[in-house]
């Protein structure tokens, strides 16, 4: 809120242009929109407070989604182990079954 101009109770989007300057205005504007939840075109300290609060459960949410991620591959990478594992020992066990002179002389 240290962008709202004195005696005025909201931010406005000319406030964000004034800070980023004319040149970025583009930026300014989707940045007002972003946080202009009503679509009153004004930004009250209440409604900065929402989408803050709106920001960190989000961000929260996702932490907890890549753990949960991460614990499912850690997993996978188990299980692929163990099945690779398994065929490894069919085939050594295959292997040491055929005779060794099919080796040196095939047919």
């Amino acid at each position: 809120m240290s962008f709202v101009v004195e005696g005025k109770e909201a931010l406005y989007s000319e406030d964000i242009v004034e800070v980023l300057g004319p040149s970025r205005r583009d930026e300014a504007d989707e940045s007002f929109a972003a946080l202009d939840n009503d679509g009153n075109g004004d930004i009250s300290l209440e409604e900065m407070i929402m989408k803050v609060v709106d920001i960190g459960r989000d961000r929260k949410a996702i932490s907890a989604s890549m753990h949960d991620v991460g614990q499912a591959i850690g997993v996978l990478h188990k299980v692929v182990a163990v099945i690779l594992f398994v065929i490894v020992i069919f085939v050594f066990g295959e292997l040491q079954k055929t005779p060794k002179s099919q080796y040196l002389f095939p047919h």
